[in-house]
């Protein structure tokens, strides 16, 4: 079987970037660890440094950005104040930035006389435990219907495991299915937003059942996208 990423990507190993929101704090200052939306944040209100955080992977010799859309979905725009009018925005503002900042990248290649690097962006999505509070991104410990029990202070009275209860645990592929949709068909109904990605990354996803409910999710979507007849 042909590997899908051989048509993006010319080359391999591929370099991507990584620890996007740690490097708007380490490196350009940022108080944004505090905030439900993390380095979403930033696009909001230091758009320049998103920008600058991307040129400075590209200039370290990335090949593959992402936008700073990890901790993004309706629930946590809604925490942080925003409207899901305002989540969309913000989403495919953060798009915009990415492709400024290749832009930007491919600018100076050109006048650095360098070759020119085929520059590419992944729609980055982190799991449901990203919307929660506090983050479950690391254990799965998921409220129903996307998970058994929501986190609590107590451990010993924590788990991610529904065991034998097989219609619990299709509820929760479900529900998990639909959160992804979501986030999913934010960009994909916004065909300038869609065509300025390359790929979709979904980072730190701690269940397996919730990387069938992301390949479902993608099935779907796929389902909505017409491939015109040969």
């Amino acid at each position: 079987m042909d590997n899908p990423l051989s048509k993006i990507f010319i080359t391999s190993p591929v370099v991507i970037d990584g620890g996007f929101g740690t490097t708007l704090e380490q490196w350009f200052q940022l108080d944004i660890s505090n905030t439900p939306l993390w380095s979403t944040n930033a696009v909001v209100d230091h758009a320049d440094l998103v920008i600058e955080a991307h040129l400075a992977f590209l200039r370290a010799g990335a090949e593959l950005i992402s936008t700073s859309t990890y901790q993004c979905s309706y629930p946590t725009f809604a925490r942080a104040g925003y409207t899901t009018a305002d989540a969309r925005c913000i989403m495919f503002k953060s798009v915009q930035l990415a492709s400024k900042a290749r832009e930007i990248f491919r600018d100076e290649q050109v006048r650095n006389g360098t070759p020119v690097r085929n520059v590419r962006i992944a729609l980055s999505l982190g799991p449901f435990g990203a919307s929660l509070e506090p983050a479950q991104e690391f254990d799965g410990f998921y409220p129903p219907p996307f998970g058994p029990k929501a986190y609590t202070h107590m451990d010993a009275e924590n788990g991610n495991n529904f065991g034998d209860d097989e219609v619990a645990k299709n509820e929760s592929i479900d529900a998990l299915t639909l959160f992804h949709l979501e986030r999913l068909l934010i960009l994909f109904e916004n065909e300038a937003m869609w065509s300025s990605l390359d790929c979709i990354a979904f980072e730190t996803v701690p269940l397996t059942r919730e990387i069938w409910a992301i390949r479902r999710a993608m099935g779907l979507l796929h389902d909505r996208i017409l491939i015109p007849e040969l």
